[in-house]
């Protein structure tokens, strides 16, 4: 990108596509205001000891193996080095890598700090529905203290049994759980009963989440790790929106 341009700029960009608490897919981006490469020459530039022209080779020099090189060590983890670009425009290469998270670097269910003093939830019954009984244990501490009363599944088909046997005000569903995840539960739940709410805990971060989520029955979602006065407000908020 440099050798190919004289003026104007080279930008380098990383940016998340998507992540949950196992895994996140970024999407590396660099983009110049260079001489181009028309469209015609796309598909022969990644070949080794290609370039664009003799003219490009005489005037810039090289070998022709800088992106078959590049490319080769991006199929290397399982994806693919893509161009956008016109003759006299600039150029863009891109490529999305799918990377698993370490385990001692994933989130935990709530952030650190202290809650401060809450009013009562007392009377309101949850069905929390999350895998993992660290992140239900800290969830439960919470809601027991504002005086909820709580029914725990441990994965989306438990909780679509203990639905269909109990009365709730409100459902928190972790999106992924084992045996069935949290959407599918959702949706299997809604044909029970389609108006009680349901708030979706989550630590994926995409694009149009909300919309997402909304479409798939959600009324709204926290973001893991949670702070307590967060939760009780999305909860507060819901149980008199439901009231009015």
């Amino acid at each position: 990108a440099i050798k190919f341009t004289a003026t104007g700029r080279i930008t380098f960009a990383a940016r998340q596509l998507f992540a949950s608490s196992t895994k996140a897919s970024v999407q590396f981006i660099v983009r110049d205001t260079g001489i181009g490469i028309s469209k015609d020459k796309h598909k022969e530039i990644f070949e080794s000891f290609t370039q664009a022209d003799l003219n490009t080779t005489r005037k810039y020099g090289g070998t022709g193996l800088g992106l078959s090189i590049t490319r080769k060590l991006v199929a290397r983890f399982n994806s693919d080095l893509f161009l956008e670009s016109e003759q006299d425009k600039g150029s863009t290469f891109h490529f999305t890598l799918e990377m698993k998270l370490n385990e001692s670097n994933r989130k935990m269910y709530i952030s650190d700090g202290k809650s401060r003093e809450l009013e009562s939830l007392s009377g309101y019954r949850i069905l929390i529905a999350e895998d993992n009984p660290v992140n239900m244990s800290i969830a439960k501490r919470f809601l027991t203290k504002w005086g909820v009363e709580v029914t725990e599944a441990t994965n989306g088909r438990e909780a679509v049994e203990k639905f269909r046997n109990g009365s709730f005000n409100l459902l928190l569903i972790d999106l992924e759980m084992p045996e069935m995840d949290g959407a599918t539960a959702l949706r299997e739940i809604q044909r029970i009963d389609p108006n009680t709410p349901a708030i979706a805990f989550t630590a994926a971060v995409y694009d149009n989440m909300q919309f997402d989520l909304i479409s798939k029955g959600f009324v709204d979602f926290v973001p893991k790790p949670f702070r307590p006065e967060d939760l009780h407000s999305k909860i507060s908020g819901r149980m008199l929106a439901k009231t009015a």
